[in-house]
């Protein structure tokens, strides 16, 4: 078994590196989507309501250059109590 693996990989070199290449490039891909998929499951786990906090994004305009937030008036009243 040995001895007909090591000759295949003696007579197809270039499939035999590429695979390797290929099968190293998969687990690190796959490991880097499992580290950030823990990342955001994990994040802001350490309080109390975690599952109830969100994020508002509204839209951004530019003024002299400056970035600004915009938000509808009554959300921000609504978001400031």
């Amino acid at each position: 078994m040995f001895r007909n693996f090591f000759h295949t990989i003696r007579c197809f070199k270039a499939s035999f590196v590429l695979n390797i290449i290929g099968l190293a490039v998969a687990f690190a891909a796959s490991m880097m989507i499992m580290m950030q998929l823990r990342y955001d499951l994990t994040f802001d786990t350490c309080y109390e309501d975690a599952g109830n906090i969100y994020r508002l994004d509204t839209r951004t305009y530019m003024s002299n250059n400056e970035e600004t937030a915009l938000s509808p008036r009554p959300l921000a009243d609504m978001l400031a109590v």
